[in-house]
């Protein structure tokens, strides 16, 4: 689905009032979520999408809500020249296990900041409207992904736990 469970949203919010990257980029836009709710909160910052389902860009015109958008898979995509923060909000458990680790620890070398939300409940899921990309690969639990992102801070929901990672915290 090109939408997430709105819980702890908040706790994320508080958290990009704070950043002062230069830069913002939302793997996995969807709907444009983070860009329309914490878009304000940042105006002097620039805000690209990373999407790899084409039909979304123009479904939920991400182009009205983003500076950018680059139409390619997260393993195609390379950091930036300045410091950025990179959002996983509902991504990192459509990609195999690895994949997602190697993911993660590419930007953990290169990110200022990484936020990460996923689903802490059992959340199986297929192809969804045609995008075999919305399909669930690897169910991950709260445990793991602070491990993954050493000295994050972190918020734990019913159903999704998220996570903040600053270099040097």
């Amino acid at each position: 689905m090109a939408t997430s469970g709105s819980e702890g949203r908040d706790w994320v919010y508080q958290r990009i009032a704070r950043t002062t990257a230069d830069i913002i980029v939302d793997v996995g836009p969807g709907e444009g979520t983070y860009s329309i709710l914490g878009r304000h909160l940042r105006l002097d910052a620039k805000w690209y999408g990373v999407e790899v389902f084409t039909p979304y860009i123009e479904r939920y015109h991400l182009l009205q809500k983003y500076d950018g958008i680059f139409e390619m898979s997260i393993t195609e995509f390379f950091a930036p020249l300045v410091p950025y923060v990179i959002f996983f909000g509902d991504v990192l458990e459509h990609l195999p296990y690895e994949k997602a680790v190697e993911i993660l620890g590419y930007h953990l070398e290169y990110a200022s900041e990484i936020m990460v939300s996923i689903p802490i409940v059992e959340s199986i899921q297929g192809e969804v409207d045609g995008n075999c990309h919305e399909a669930h690969l690897y169910q991950w639990t709260f445990e793991e992904m602070e491990a993954m992102l050493p000295g994050c801070e972190s918020w734990r929901g019913a159903m999704i736990g998220r996570f903040w990672w600053r270099r040097n915290s």
